[in-house]
């Protein structure tokens, strides 16, 4: 910029001894050859003044277009959002009308008659505890308890008389079933089965997994197997 500044000076200093260097009456005359330097003078001083502005405003734009990319223009503010309106509130139905009841006649509660509390007396007595009466419990009828069998006598605890007296009988295999219909043994080389007749006054009575239940004459004994 110290060399814009000074052509301009110089260009102003020119001028200002052009105006001052015009002669008087009193001057004496410049001679032919002195004054062809002054006209030369003046037909560049209009190009060096458009030559000072052109270089002044090169500077100026230089200088601006500096500054601005220094210092670039804050943003302009955005403008509040408007508020979002609120959905109008649809009114509320008005109340169906409720009819009215018709009035129950009072109920008398009865109260129990009671003795007088005392009118000196700050507090009433506790009423007494609830009794709990309790139910006695069903009696449980149980069948009355099977009388223990009388030990059956084998047929060797017998009496002599009665062995002798009981017919001859021949045991083969037997098959026992929790089923008193699938039981059978063989007797005499025949199947038999639980109240089958053996012989005179002998019947089978029942039979077990090892044993038989057998009665002679109304008495009841064991028959091994």
């Amino acid at each position: 910029m110290s060399y814009i500044l000074d052509a301009l000076r110089r260009a102003e200093a020119d001028r200002e001894r052009e105006r001052g260097a015009v002669p008087g009456l009193h001057s004496p005359a410049l001679p032919a050859d002195a004054a062809l330097p002054a006209r030369t003078a003046r037909a560049w001083l209009p190009w060096a003044g458009a030559g000072t502005l052109l270089l002044a405003g090169l500077a100026g734009g230089w200088w601006w277009a500096d500054s601005s990319r220094e210092t670039p223009p804050a943003p302009a503010p955005l403008p509040p959002a408007a508020a979002a309106a609120p959905a109008p509130t649809p009114p509320a139905p008005a109340p169906a009308p409720v009819p009215t009841a018709p009035s129950a006649p009072a109920v008398v509660a009865a109260t129990m008659a009671g003795p007088p509390a005392s009118a000196t007396s700050p507090y009433l007595p506790p009423a007494p505890p609830p009794v709990t009466v309790a139910t006695p419990a069903p009696s449980v009828t149980r069948p009355p308890a099977a009388a223990p069998q009388a030990r059956l006598p084998l047929v060797s605890e017998l009496p002599e008389a009665t062995r002798r007296a009981l017919p001859r009988l021949a045991f083969g295999g037997s098959v026992y079933s929790d089923d008193p219909a699938s039981r059978l043994v063989i007797v005499n080389g025949e199947v038999q089965r639980e109240g089958a007749p053996l012989g005179n006054d002998l019947v089978l009575e029942q039979i077990r997994p090892r044993e038989l239940v057998l009665r002679f004459q109304g008495l009841r004994y064991r028959q091994p197997l």
